[in-house]
Parts: C-alpha cells; structure tokens; sequence
C-alpha cells in the first residue's frame, strides 16, 4: 500500500483517489509517524483508537438489538422461541438497514472528501451504526438513505467536517424522518418487521444468510401490530398505567434488558450500562455528563409523579424508576450526550450540560402527547447551547488563572 501510494504520488496521477487511499490505508494500518519535537502531549489515543472503543461498547447494544427483533416477531406471531433463530431473523433485518446506510452515508463522505481534498474521517462507521441503533426495524430503505444524507451534509459536512460539527450527525438524521414521516416512528406498528418483496443487494444477502441456516422462513403477516410502552399512556386504558405495563407484559426488567417493542439499540438499558462501564473505563466519555443527564430526568419524572390530580394512564403516572428504561433515554445519555463533539469541554459545564438534557427530555416526554420521547429533541436543542457553554468555561479559566497569577506576585 505504502510502495503503491508512494508511487501514484511521483507520477501525479489519481489525485482524486487519494482520500479512497488514505481511507483504505488508515483502516489498515497504524502510523509510523510520531512527533519530533522535544515538547509535545503524549497520548496513545488517537481517532482511529477512540472509535473503535465506542464500536466496542455498541456492541451489546447491536447484539442485544438484533436478538429482540427477531424475538418480538416470533413472540407476535405465537410462534415457538428459538434464540439461534431469532438472531438470524434479527441479522436479516439489521444488515440492510446497516448496508444501505454504510453505503449512501460513504458516498457522501468520500464526495466531501474529494471536493474539500482531505481525508475520510473513521469517525462515520460510528455515525451509521448510531442511527441504525436509534430507528425502528421498519424503516423503509429509501427514507434511511435520505436521512443519513441529511445528517452527514447538513449535521456535519455545511459545518466543515468532523470535529466542527455542533449537532450530533445522527440525531439529525433520525430528526428527518420523525419530522417527515411520523408516522413511521410514532405508529403503534413499527416494531413489527413487514417483509418488503424488494430486491437491493443487501436485503438479498441479508435473506441469503437467513435462508442458509433455517429450513423454513417464517410467514410475517402484515397485520400484526405490537404497543409501544411510550405509546400506552396515549390510549384510553381506565386503569393505572402501572397495572396496564404488567398486563401488556412489560415488567421493569424486561424494560431493563430488552425484550420490548422499540428501536433496534434503544430497548435494552442492560446493554447500554455495559457500553457506559466500557467508555468510562476508557476514558472516551464523561461520567459528569451521564450523571448530570440521570439526576435531570430523575428529578423531573419525580416531580410530576407526585402531583395531585393526575389521571391514571397518564405519563405522569409513570413512576421515575420506569422512565429510566423506556424508550431510548439510557441510550442518549450514554453515547449520544456524550459525544465529545458537540459536548461543551467544561467539567462543571458537562455536569449541567447532562442535566438540563435529562430535565428536558422527561418534561417534553411527559407533557408532549405527539412526541413521547424527547431524550432527540433534548439533545439536539442543548447542542446549540454548546458554543455558549465553552465561551463560559473559557471566561471562567482565563479569570481563574489571572487571580492565581496575581496572587504569585503578591
């Protein structure tokens, strides 16, 4: 790789490939390149190196999400449960989905590249493998690729790349499609996987794959319909919501490890505290932020479940211990407010940064009756706060530094 970069170089030849080269090279390979002067930051964490520690901690994430697709089918359809069946069911899903996405989010990614003449940043693998976890498995092929269009140009390349972006890529993304189409992620139908007869390349492979290891592929009906435990306070129930989750067979643990109605990463809370020790062991995200972000919902669903006059079924009603494993708030605040991109860099300021998320996210969630959950919106408007946040901080360091200065000559 080296020898042929080398000499593609000398001959002035296939410039516009080389961000494909550089891409291909640094996936690879590691750098030889260390620094040559006498002062300098050592640190062995590197983009590349920081990646694929949050790939790493996904991973919980993505298995744990793969499993509960096909689960939730085989349970809908009263169909025997068998693990290793309702994995590959999962994987024939999530692959397209993920494909597709790789795909159209690459070319755009490489286009930039080209035109502003730098490289592919490792960064968008994360990118697409976040906004594959944070949608339903319905999602049509042709809104995932319009949406991943619309977060990595307008989240990331019109702020000038990675690194300069102030929203989360993938947030906007899935902004897109709930803003557009609703009903695709607000139904009370699209935790059910339906089927489409269409012929992309990866949904083949996907269904390849599937077909490769079961003797029969199981019949997916397109009327079956699955309730949402965000989407139950909506309906008129004339109970206590408490009593209605258990009926529906959505207990506190089975919130907790996943096997509900949901998004493909956002259901399971367990797989998300893995990715959280993880990233903390590593030193990639803030436990201020995550902290900051829990006590703010805690605080907020407390509050409102112990008002007065409440109705029954309403998400007041929801105690807090509840709140915290519904939906995609425990995925938000482990890798997307954390994002060290669009996070102020702040101790204090991380710590009310994660807290005003987590109070906003549980007041648009409760008293929102169209968008039960807020933990996106929530993120999303505290990343425009960001920019106020550091100038803050970096008023409140240079004050700092000049009272211990003129205290040294005192």
């Amino acid at each position: 790789m080296d020898v042929l970069k080398k000499s593609r170089a000398d001959q002035g030849r296939g410039k516009l490939l080389d961000p494909v080269r550089e891409m291909v090279h640094s996936f690879l390979y590691s750098s030889k390149e260390v620094t040559a002067d006498p002062v300098h930051i050592r640190s062995g964490m590197d983009t590349k190196r920081l990646m694929f520690i949050v790939l790493v901690a996904l991973m919980p994430s993505i298995l744990l999400g793969v499993y509960n697709i096909g689960f939730q089918n085989i349970k809908a359809l009263g169909m025997p449960l068998n693990h290793f069946l309702a994995f590959l069911y999962g994987l024939r899903v999530f692959l397209p989905l993920l494909g597709v996405t790789l795909l159209v989010g690459g070319l755009w990614e490489l286009l930039f590249a080209i035109i502003n003449k730098r490289e592919v940043t490792d960064g968008f693998l994360v990118t697409a493998v976040l906004f594959c976890l944070i949608v339903p498995p319905t999602l049509p092929m042709w809104q995932a690729a319009l949406a991943i269009t619309f977060g990595v140009v307008v989240g990331k390349e019109l702020f000038g790349g990675a690194g300069k972006n102030i929203l989360n890529p993938a947030l906007v993304a899935r902004l897109v499609i709930t803003l557009f189409s609703p009903a695709t992620m607000l139904g009370d139908r699209i935790w059910v996987y339906t089927d489409p007869q269409n012929s992309t390349f990866f949904s083949s492979l996907a269904r390849s794959l599937f077909d490769a290891f079961t003797n029969a592929t199981p019949s997916v009906h397109d009327a079956v319909s699955m309730a949402t435990p965000l989407g139950l306070p909506s309906k008129d129930l004339g109970e206590r919501i408490v009593q209605v989750l258990h009926s529906y067979d959505y207990s506190w643990i089975q919130c907790f490890l996943g096997t509900i109605p949901g998004s493909i990463g956002e259901t399971s809370a367990f797989a998300c505290l893995i990715g959280a020790i993880i990233l903390l062991w590593k030193r990639v995200a803030s436990w201020r932020t995550m902290i900051g972000c829990f006590f703010g919902g805690v605080m907020v669903s407390l509050l409102f479940y112990l008002l007065p006059n409440k109705a029954p079924a309403a998400m007041e009603s929801i105690p807090p211990h509840f709140h915290m494993v519904f939906g995609g708030f425990t995925f938000g605040m482990v890798f997307m407010a954390t994002d060290p991109v669009t996070s102020p860099f702040g101790a204090r300021a991380k710590l009310i940064y994660g807290l005003l998320i987590g109070a906003l996210a549980m007041a648009i969630r409760i008293k929102s009756p169209f968008y039960p959950e807020g933990m996106m919106f929530a993120i999303l408007l505290m990343n425009c706060t960001v920019p106020l946040f550091n100038h803050i901080s970096k008023k409140s360091l240079i004050r700092r530094r000049e009272q211990a200065r003129s205290k040294s000559f005192q």
